[in-house]
């Protein structure tokens, strides 16, 4: 799926290429073949790609999928070898001493368990993050460990060429927009889950061939005060999945009480009773089994398919939310007409201008919060400045954008909500800038709570003497588009001075 997005991206540049008219003319034509797919944009774009992507432009796509498959290829291959490895070191059995139970649930039964909790944690989106304190630390650690972070170490052996096309989607989320941030996030996971995955396979494989083909003697024995009772218990409970259609894999109280052993004591193997039946000794691998199948292997069937799930998600968001996306679905489903009046038509508009661009009379007077992004006032309108041109009174004021990380503009957001949730945002920024994705998300997150509160973003633009001036139709144009996405209506676009017609 990652694929499509840097094909798009290959495409968009091959498209630079052309004027605007032959764009509106080619890409018109192939939005009336597309028109059914028109409330599916993701699908659409996709449609277009396949028409419109010469040789060229599909082999990067193509090179980034390489370069992912042999990530993945690698992913696995380290899960089997260290799989494979874990178990043989887990089940060793030298005749001395029997295989200790313990051991075996300690690391293919609860070091799974802690490593799923991991998992979840890591997949909890940013929202979940001021929830509960030192959670958002806890995460980022978690994918500084995450396995599939060996992508950097794997990717330097890659081909240049392949190499560059994955660095397309992968790097350092807080150098990228927010949204490919995410699709990178999920493709790291999946890796780490093919990794896991694997490594489960291995373990029950290797743990199969040891059962065949030799003849493993089990026991437990541990320094703390546990009685077989308490022991017996504890396995009961990891049975209760499997224990009514597979009674075999359940130890009963005799195996338990049976196959305890002591460092001191000497029996059928050292430190076992002396009484015990050796067949006893071998009657625990059903139940081992099936802990490593349902607590190791079946979680991480699971959790890969929901990350295949969650980077097809993604992928379908990165295309329809890319500036280039917003024009060219414009492109392929408004009306291709031309006219041959000597006068522009002035009642004539784009639907995006129709959006929402209510004035500033409905907060004139109001407390605002003011959000300066990437520096777009910075040095050139006061606070004061801001109140008379918008009618408004600023509460406060905030930077968001430029350098600013991920976890920065989120603790501003956090402030915004802290404030009084009536209070409208203003959010100026530079209209000569193309629009971001970081913007989009940013105030997608900021509206996201159940308040009336109301999003104003303002291009502006300056003249020589640092004096604001009108931005040109073109780039409000731009900016209605970007923010057509959010289809919030508490959210619009407006202009301090008309563009000149």
């Amino acid at each position: 799926m990652p694929k499509d997005v840097v094909t798009l991206l290959a495409q968009f540049d091959a498209d630079e290429q052309l004027d605007i008219v032959q764009r509106q003319h080619r890409d018109r034509g192939i939005g009336r073949e597309l028109a059914p797919l028109s409330n599916k944009p993701s699908e659409q774009i996709r449609a277009w790609l396949t028409q419109v992507a010469s040789s060229h432009v599909n082999r990067s796509g193509q090179q980034a999928q390489n370069a992912s498959r042999v990530i993945s290829i690698f992913s696995i291959l380290f899960g089997l070898l260290v799989g494979w490895g874990t178990a043989l070191a887990v089940f060793y059995y030298d005749g001395s001493r029997p295989v200790n139970v313990i051991n075996v649930l300690a690391v293919f039964v609860f070091l799974q368990a802690l490593l799923l909790v991991g998992f979840i944690i890591a997949c909890l989106p940013r929202s979940a993050m001021k929830v509960i304190p030192g959670l958002a630390t806890l995460q980022d650690t978690l994918q500084v460990l995450n396995p599939g972070k060996l992508v950097n170490f794997f990717g330097r052996y890659l081909p240049q060429n392949k190499r560059h096309a994955l660095r397309q989607l992968i790097s350092d989320s807080s150098t990228r927009q927010r949204t490919f941030a995410t699709l990178t996030k999920w493709m790291i996971l999946r890796w780490s889950q093919y990794f896991t995955l694997a490594f489960n396979v291995s373990a029950v494989l290797s743990a199969l061939y040891l059962v065949v083909f030799s003849d493993l003697a089990f026991g437990w024995s541990t320094t703390l005060k546990t009685d077989s009772g308490s022991f017996h218990g504890l396995t009961q409970l990891l049975t209760t999945p499997w224990q009514i259609w597979l009674a075999d894999a359940a130890p009963s109280l005799e195996l338990v009480d049976s196959t305890r052993y002591y460092r001191l004591d000497e029996g059928l193997l050292p430190n076992t009773q002396t009484d015990s039946d050796p067949a006893l000794l071998g009657q625990w691998w059903p139940f081992l089994l099936m802990c490593m199948l349902v607590y190791g292997l079946v979680p991480r069937v699971v959790t890969t398919m929901y990350t295949s799930w969650r980077i097809k998600s993604a992928t379908n968001r990165v295309l329809a939310s890319l500036p280039g996306s917003v024009d060219l679905l414009e492109r392929l489903n408004s009306p291709d007409v031309e006219t041959a009046a000597t006068e522009p038509e002035t009642g004539s508009r784009s639907k995006t201008e129709n959006i929402d661009t209510q004035t500033l009379v409905e907060i004139r007077g109001r407390d605002c919060v003011v959000v300066d992004w990437t520096s777009a006032t910075q040095h050139r309108l006061s606070a004061r400045q801001v109140s008379e041109l918008c009618g408004v009174n600023v509460l406060t004021e905030f930077s968001g954008g430029g350098k600013n990380t991920l976890a920065d503009d989120q603790k501003v957001i956090e402030q915004i909500h802290k404030l009084n949730k009536n209070s409208p945002v203003i959010i100026f920024v530079k209209a000569w800038e193309p629009p971001m994705l970081e913007l989009v998300d940013f105030i997608s997150d900021l509206q996201n709570v159940d308040t009336p509160q109301k999003c104003i973003v303002i291009p502006v633009a300056f003249d020589d003497a640092n004096q604001i001036a009108a931005p040109t139709k073109a780039h409000l144009e731009s900016w209605h588009q970007a923010l057509y996405v959010l289809t919030d209506r508490r959210v619009s676009v407006h202009s301090l001075h008309k563009p000149n017609e």
